[in-house]
């Protein structure tokens, strides 16, 4: 939701019906009735050593686990911001959303439906795949997930996605659900700032049929 959040926040700007907008998300998932019904599902991961539990892009992965967190952002023109001498920290370029016809949890095992998002999201921004030089994945940990974004990425980058590093940062953050997105937002802002990339922890046996770097 955060995710959504975002980006219509940016539309009210592009409209002209705000100068600038506060979006992002904030969850606390971790009670039992959350947990139940995500263990019922069968998409909380274990492993012998809990900080291990989520291994995106894994061969041995088995799940998700989940966390709590908040993460907002400040979206505004770059007139506004201009005005005032604000300190831009990144520019939104562009985005796009949709849900895929495959359950509320599922996608498409081939990734359909994330590489459209991905296309669409590139259009808007004026943006080549060949420009791309980091993608902060979703990467939950499940076996699906990870399998179908990282056939999305490569269909995305074709060659290039041996080369492009790709991250999942929920090893560490666990994955907070609706405010997951502006969270790596956040992360992918300090990372542009810091020129530094997320270390894609846990992953130690790396899944062929997960052709991403």
């Amino acid at each position: 939701s955060a995710a959504f959040a975002i980006g219509l926040a940016a539309e009210q700007i592009l409209l002209g019906k705000a100068d600038a907008m506060i979006a992002g998300g904030t969850e606390a998932p971790l009670n039992f009735a959350v947990l139940a019904q995500l263990q019922a599902a069968g998409v909380l991961g274990s492993h012998e050593d809990a900080r291990r539990a989520c291994r995106p892009f894994d061969t041995t992965r088995n799940g998700t686990a989940l966390g709590e967190g908040s993460a907002f952002l400040i979206l505004e023109s770059a007139h506004t911001a201009a005005m005032r001498g604000a300190a831009v920290l990144a520019r939104f370029a562009g985005w796009a959303g949709c849900l895929d016809d495959s359950g509320r949890v599922g996608v498409h095992e081939d990734g359909s439906g994330l590489l459209h998002v991905m296309q669409q999201a590139l259009h808007v921004a004026g943006l080549r795949a060949d420009q791309i030089d980091y993608i902060n994945t979703h990467g939950t940990g499940t076996k699906m997930n990870d399998q179908a974004e990282a056939s999305a990425i490569k269909q995305l980058l074709g060659d290039r996605a041996a080369t492009v590093p790709c991250s999942s940062t929920k090893p560490v953050t666990g994955h907070c659900l609706g405010a997951t997105s502006a969270l790596e937002a956040v992360l992918c802002i300090e990372a542009l700032r810091r020129q530094k990339i997320p270390l894609a922890a846990n992953c130690l046996q790396p899944d062929p049929l997960c052709p991403i770097n």
